[in-house]
């Protein structure tokens, strides 16, 4: 319990993935992506998160959970197994288990995905703070694009020929005329529960952000791998 509020963290894991076979198993710096999430930021967080809870499709990854000591008591159904399922639906589907297997009643729910093992806790930890000490339904968190790949300035193929992604993008010619832009990057996100079961939905025009200093990696492919070995070397992480 952090601030007399109940938490839960929702770990999505699902086993099918089109660039990497079993993601979520792959291991950086001789540790899975989901030991990360354990070792990297629950572990540190300690008592502050009530509960945890893997939620996949895979029984390798479900065995893998179990076996580093993380809760993983049921694999999802089918419907919520797929390449286009909402995460608002396994996160229901998350919530309402574990309520059930835990007897609890939570106030706050958080994503942490296992794709992003450069997160912060330190991060996590404000995240929560601030949705506690707020009248916001959500908070998010997120990183800094740099400019170069602002959505003005992106293009797109189109019969063979280039067009600008945004029909502003024509106009801009320095970078004096681009504002700051972001994106979510995996680290984490947390939602009033009570919110959540109204809407079914982690997204409000009431979501706050922290903002994080991390690199936003996202591990899509062996590349992105490599990439974050050589970061976490060199950070001693």
């Amino acid at each position: 319990m952090y601030l007399k509020k109940k938490i839960l963290a929702i770990i999505p894991a699902r086993g099918g993935s089109k660039g990497i076979k079993l993601k979520n198993l792959k291991k950086i710096n001789n540790l899975t992506l989901i030991e990360h999430v354990k070792k990297n930021c629950l572990d540190k967080l300690g008592n502050l998160i009530d509960c945890s809870i893997v939620s996949t499709d895979n029984y390798k990854i479900l065995k893998h959970s179990k076996s580093i000591g993380l809760d993983a008591p049921f694999l999802r159904s089918k419907k919520l197994s797929g390449d286009f399922v909402d995460i608002n639906l396994v996160i229901a589907d998350a919530l309402i288990k574990a309520e059930k297997i835990f007897k609890k009643n939570f106030d706050i729910i958080i994503l942490i995905e296992p794709t992003c093992p450069l997160r912060n806790f330190v991060n996590i930890k404000k995240m929560i703070k601030k949705l506690i000490k707020s009248t916001l339904h959500g908070v998010w968190i997120i990183s800094k694009i740099d400019n170069k790949f602002n959505p003005l300035k992106q293009l797109q193929l189109k019969n063979n020929k280039i067009t600008f992604f945004s029909k502003n993008g024509a106009k801009i010619f320095a970078r004096q005329q681009l504002g700051q832009t972001f994106i979510r990057n995996g680290e984490g996100y947390a939602i009033k529960k009570k919110f959540f079961l109204k809407k079914k939905n982690i997204y409000s025009k009431k979501i706050g952000y922290i903002i994080s200093n991390e690199p936003a990696i996202s591990i899509d492919t062996m590349s992105d791998i490599k990439y974050c070995e050589k970061l976490l070397k060199k950070n001693d992480r």
